[in-house]
């Protein structure tokens, strides 16, 4: 009868040494076997239980000889000493083996995080990149509908501008006209008709009747008001004719007129009282708070003027304040020399009927 040594070796090795056994001793209570010295070793150490099924053990008195199990053991393994060493070899080799393959297994779980964390980098960048070029985008197309507004309000004054020249040339024509047709005023003298040629010999020439037509708009606005807030008396020197006051005064009516009529768009309007606010989208550091935000700024200055109040109150030099306008949205920074008129203008069309005006302004 031929047994193979496999089927039978877990009943031949010690669960404590895991070696073949020798000198088998029984536990009583449990009928499980080991080598007398592994289980006499395990209860020495005040290990009242059986190792296999945890079974109370009370001492070694428990424990009895099995000569027949070694007989067996013996007629299986003729030389048991040099079984175990080619056991424990063997054994080794397999825990050598295991042991690389873990070691593999924990090399490919290192290169599969790293490439993770490189890919999930790499998507992080090129969302980066995205999202940067979704800004720039949005800010070119920004820059782009504000120079057209701006191009789009320039062209609007200059048409406006051209229309109020045109319609002071006409009134200046119509006067000179009619003075014309009136012709010269007559004149008292003192004396006989040798008096009268000699006074219209001596009397100096007239000059020209109406107002000079090489008079520029620029220089009639300049003689007309200056925008301040104070209330001015307009002290015009007029012409000792009557077509020289009657142009002075169609002048003077025209803009009376303009500033009743055009009162929402700001035509006229002498004083702006605006709110100066921190701008939130600037790429500077959080702009202070103004003590006196709320300003009336003259209608003829420039934002340089603005620049000045806003540096005063923040205790900066004004060379450091940048003004911004344009349409909501679409704001761009504005240079000093711009007009406050022209840098209000949006809100000055689209208020209706708000008396609100606004401009931001940052800190470089």
């Amino acid at each position: 009868m031929s047994v193979k040594l496999g089927s039978v070796r877990a009943d031949t090795r010690c669960a404590i040494c895991w070696g073949t056994l020798k000198k088998v001793k029984v536990v009583s209570p449990c009928l499980h076997r080991f080598c007398q010295g592994c289980i006499e070793e395990h209860l020495r150490k005040l290990n009242h239980h059986c190792p296999t099924c945890r079974l109370h053990v009370p001492s070694r008195r428990a424990l009895r000889d099995d000569p027949g199990f070694d007989a067996i053991v013996h007629a299986l393994y003729a030389n048991v000493p040099d079984y175990d060493l080619q056991e424990n070899a063997y054994s080794a080799s397999v825990a050598q083996v295991k042991k690389g393959e873990d070691a593999e297994e924990k090399e490919r779980e290192r290169e599969a995080k790293r490439r993770r964390k490189e890919e999930a980098a790499a998507l992080r960048e090129k969302m980066k990149a995205e999202e940067a070029e979704r800004r720039a985008r949005a800010r070119a197309e920004a820059e782009v509908a504000a120079a057209a507004a701006a191009e789009q309000r320039a062209r609007q004054l200059a048409e406006r501008e051209a229309a109020e020249a045109h319609a002071a040339a006409v009134a200046a024509a119509k006067a000179a006209a009619t003075a014309q047709s009136a012709g010269p005023e007559p004149h008292a003298h003192v004396g006989g008709a040798a008096g009268d040629d000699d006074d219209a010999q001596l009397a100096p020439a007239k000059r020209p009747v109406g107002r000079p037509r090489s008079t520029q708009r620029g220089e009639a606005k300049a003689t007309s008001f200056k925008a301040t807030g104070n209330s001015v008396q307009v002290v015009a020197a007029f012409s000792d004719d009557f077509a020289g006051l009657y142009a002075s005064r169609a002048v003077d009516d025209r803009a009376r007129a303009e500033l009743d009529a055009e009162g929402g768009t700001g035509a006229g309007i002498l004083t702006y009282n605006v709110e100066l606010r921190g701008a939130p989208f600037a790429d500077s550091r959080t702009p202070p708070v103004l003590p006196s935000p709320h300003v009336s700024v003259p209608a003829g200055a420039t934002l340089g003027v603005v620049k000045k109040i806003v540096g005063s109150q923040c205790g900066c030099s004004h060379t450091r304040v940048m003004i911004f306008g344009g349409e909501p949205g679409a704001e761009v920074v504005l240079d000093a020399s711009t007009a406050l008129r022209t840098a209000l203008w949006p809100q000055l069309n689209g208020r209706n009927g708000s008396n609100e005006l606004v401009l931001l302004y940052a800190l470089q």
